[in-house]
């Protein structure tokens, strides 16, 4: 195995990404992720290995980046400070920590059941939704307290693409067992100052 990301995929038009379809990665560490994916997969074929690419969404978690959104919501909302955000129009997925492991160790568990396969597999929640949508439950169990300013922050230069992952393979190589254990509630109260959580 090793860790691809969902920026192989570029962008689609409805933000779905899905392991079988053509990948348009737009930067280069998209660019340079797909190479290596296609270089593997052609040598692990040529030697009878079985290989899996996780293809990665957005994991979160304690130990998260700083900069991130949901680490900054965590950290920024309990302390009653104003949290400068995108529109949060476009759709997104978030997977925890806990559950993005569990997919790893899954898929190993039952690679023998799929022998010398080569696979691109999404590592993502089933639980994709309208950003805003994320950032509000965030609100709500930070106590309603801080602020959102929604517009403020300004974009990648990519823009407020949204991520429509689709988890077949994962459910595939596990038989069908997979399934998530951490709600994103659950996920996100793993990660609040303990006077909150």
């Amino acid at each position: 195995m090793d860790a691809g990301s969902r920026v192989e995929y570029g962008i689609t038009s409805d933000g779905t990404m899905e392991e079988s379809m053509e990948c348009h990665p737009v930067n280069e560490y998209g660019k340079a992720k797909l190479a290596f994916f296609e270089q593997a997969a052609k040598l692990c074929r040529e030697m009878q290995m079985t290989y899996y690419h996780l293809r990665f969404f957005s994991v979160y978690g304690k130990g998260d980046h700083p900069w991130s959104i949901i680490s900054t919501l965590t950290r920024e909302l309990p302390e009653g400070k104003t949290v400068s955000l995108s529109a949060c129009r476009h759709r997104w997925n978030f997977m925890d920590i806990a559950d993005a492991s569990r997919a790893v160790v899954e898929l190993y568990r039952y690679s023998d059941s799929h022998p010398d396969e080569c696979h691109a597999v999404n590592v993502a929640s089933e639980d994709t939704r309208v950003l805003r949508d994320f950032v509000e439950e965030i609100h709500t169990l930070c106590g309603g307290r801080g602020n959102l300013e929604y517009g403020s922050f300004v974009q990648a230069k990519e823009g407020a693409l949204s991520i429509c992952p689709v988890n077949e393979n994962i459910k595939k190589l596990t038989d069908g067992t997979w399934k998530e254990e951490v709600s994103f509630a659950e996920g996100i109260r793993r990660m609040l100052p303990q006077i909150l959580a």
